[in-house]
This record gives structure tokens, C-alpha cells and sequence, in this order.
């Protein structure tokens, strides 16, 4: 009986099929990667919430953007360790600092530490894994005199206020508080604020400066962690005296500092920020980002955004989570003080959700 074999033009249909359903299913596998790293994502946020709530429940107040003294203070994010399973990274630098005493500077903390200990404080919780791996910063900082930037990285941000510092728009809040033990200026108006502490001298004597009735709008209409922008040249790099025009080599700096105008772009978006519109938007005002007075203006300052297409994730007050189109209106709320007290509407919906207690209501998106 004759044998049928394949002929040649069957063996190419059959290879030509096989290839277009590779074609068809690669797409779909990376689509629900990319599902699977984004729900990771969304469920960091719901760590960060759960554990903004235990400290409110242990502590009675919300953790404040940042202990200690002055220029490189412990941050928001090192606070909230101790309620995320981390005690003992939070032990670590409490004990590195002499309980925040010291500064959680380069030189007199990051460079006193072993390798060991270095790789330690990388919290996996603190990446997003559509964006990268759990990574940090090898070795030594620059001797550069300038304390607060090389540790452990992140790809979240807390929410910052602002103040009104004359008749004219918003600036965003300074790090230093003013002389005085509890001095802060009383017409900020973002969700995480300094620490109170009981004398000028002693850091380590902190506690939290309000508790959640400060959101005055109310936990569902507050938002106060999200995904923050680093440009993608810029992603793993940490070098404030970079001479790059474009001035982004602060952005990915250490997590768990919270000192000037520098270092708080690491830890930090302010709630009139824009989001990014490109891998590498660089629309931000490099000369504002880096002067004692911060522009509230939301072109001028480091942006908000993620890696997931189209939208970035935030974390509101009330524990859930919910994603922004990247084209959500954004920026500052009142050009005029007049615009305010007329008690004007205005289309900054990230500035809305980020205010207080401006009685706005959030429109459905």
C-alpha cells in the first residue's frame, strides 16, 4: 500500500497557521502579565493603606510626612514600617540614628552601613513590578557634603500640601519647620503634614501632628499615596549634582529621607502635580524644583504615573484604591485668592481629591 507523506506545501500552511496563533496568543500572555503586575501594584497600595490605618489606630493620628531635624528627617515611609511587617528595618534605623536623632543622611548613615545591611532595607512592597524588580543602590554615596539622597528606593509617593505664603497662587509646603517646638504654618492643606515633637532639641520625642478627622472631606474623597513619575533615562539613578539640564537625578533617590526641597521629590508628590505624558516628560520647571520656593503650579513639579497604560493607581484615605486616566485633570486649584474666597469650582481633580477641606465635590470619572 503507497505511503502519503506531507508535501511541501502542506508543511508550510501548517508552519504559516502555527505561527499566526503564536502571533495571537503572545499578545494575550503579555496582556495578563501585565494584569498580574498590576493588581500587585494595586495591592502595595492596600498595604500602604492598611498600614496608614493601624498606625492611626495604635499612634491616634495619621503618620506625619516626616521626625527628626530639619534637612534629612526620617520619612513618611519609614514611619509606617513597623505596621507593614518591617520592624525590624524600622529597629535598624532608629538604631543607626540614635531614634531619629541623627540625620538619615549619606554620610553619617548609609555609609556606616555593611552591604548586608544596605541590601536589608530594600522593602519589596515599595516597587512596582510593571516598572522594575526590587533593586537599591550599590555601595557607597559621594562624599559630596550633601546628605539625604542614596538608600532605599520606591516607586510610590505620599501626598504633600500647600501654603498660602501671599495673596497670589499656592506654594507648595517646606520641609523646615519655623522657630518654635510645634511651629508649622496652619493654612496647609494636604493630608500628610510634619511631626509635632515636645522640645526643639529632641527628635526622637515625635508624635503624630493630626489624626483623620484632619480630612475634612472625608477618607473616600481623600487621596494620599499614588504612583510617582521618574523618567525613564532616570530610573535607578541618584545624583543630585548630576549636570544633566533636565535636573531628574533626584527623583529616585532614597525612599526614607524627607529633607529639603531636593530630597522630598524621592518621597513625595505635591496634590497639584501633573501627570507624565511621555516615558521621559521632562515638562517640569527644573529651576522651581530646585529653589526654596516650590511652585504649586502643576507643569513645575515632578509629575504623577505609573507604568500601567493610561492610568496611575492611588490610595485613598479610605483604605481603596483607584485608578486615574493619565488624562484626569490636574494642576492648581485657585490662580487668585479672590477665585477661593468666591468659593469657585475648579477642574484640577487630583488637586480637589488631594484638598482637605475645600467641600468640592469629586465628579464621577
Amino acid at each position: 500500500m503507497k505511503k502519503h507523506g506531507f508535501t511541501l506545501v502542506e508543511l508550510l500552511v501548517v508552519i504559516a497557521i502555527i505561527g499566526i496563533l503564536i502571533g495571537l496568543l503572545l499578545p494575550a500572555v503579555q496582556a495578563a502579565r501585565e494584569a498580574a503586575r498590576r493588581m500587585q501594584c494595586v495591592n502595595n497600595l492596600k498595604q500602604f493603606g492598611l498600614a496608614v490605618h493601624n498606625f492611626h489606630d495604635i499612634r491616634a493620628g495619621i503618620p506625619p510626612a516626616g521626625v527628626g531635624q530639619n534637612a534629612s528627617r526620617a520619612s513618611f515611609w519609614v514611619l509606617i514600617l513597623p505596621y507593614m511587617e518591617q520592624q525590624n528595618i524600622f529597629d535598624l534605623v532608629s538604631n543607626k540614628t540614635a531614634k531619629f536623632k541623627n540625620n538619615v543622611n549619606n554620610n553619617s548613615f548609609w555609609n556606616t552601613l555593611s552591604e548586608e545591611e544596605r541590601r536589608s532595607l530594600t522593602v519589596d512592597g515599595f516597587f512596582c513590578p510593571s516598572r522594575r524588580a526590587p533593586t537599591y543602590l550599590e555601595g557607597n554615596a559621594p562624599n559630596n557634603g550633601q546628605g539625604g539622597y542614596w538608600g532605599p528606593q520606591g516607586d510610590y509617593a505620599f501626598v504633600i500640601g500647600t501654603k498660602r505664603i501671599n495673596s497670589g497662587t499656592w506654594f507648595t509646603i517646606q520641609w523646615k519647620e519655623s522657630t518654635g517646638t510645634n511651629a508649622i504654618d496652619t493654612a496647609t492643606i494636604g493630608p500628610i503634614r510634619l511631626a509635632k515633637r515636645t522640645t526643639e532639641s529632641d527628635s526622637s520625642s515625635w508624635y503624630p501632628r493630626d489624626n483623620m478627622a484632619w480630612w475634612q472631606d472625608g477618607t473616600s474623597n481623600q487621596i494620599i499615596i499614588g504612583e510617582k513619575f521618574i523618567p525613564q533615562d532616570y530610573i535607578g539613578k541618584c545624583d543630585r549634582f548630576e549636570t544633566d539640564s533636565r535636573g531628574a537625578y533626584c527623583l529616585d533617590c532614597s525612599m526614607y529621607t524627607l529633607g529639603d526641597h531636593w530630597t522630598g521629590h524621592a518621597v513625595s508628590r505635591s496634590m497639584f502635580s501633573c501627570f507624565a505624558n511621555s516615558p521621559n516628560d521632562y515638562r517640569f520647571n527644573t529651576t522651581t524644583m530646585v529653589s526654596e520656593t516650590w511652585y504649586a503650579d502643576g507643569n513645575d513639579q515632578p509629575h504623577w504615573g505609573g507604568t500601567h497604560a493610561g492610568v496611575a493607581n492611588f490610595l485613598l484615605g479610605d483604605g481603596s484604591v483607584r485608578a486615574f486616566a493619565n488624562t484626569t485633570p490636574t494642576g492648581y486649584l485657585y490662580k487668585y485668592a479672590t477665585d477661593e474666597a468666591a468659593g469657585k469650582t475648579t477642574s484640577s481633580i487630583i488637586g480637589r481629591l488631594g484638598h482637605v477641606c475645600d467641600g468640592n465635590p469629586i465628579p464621577n470619572l
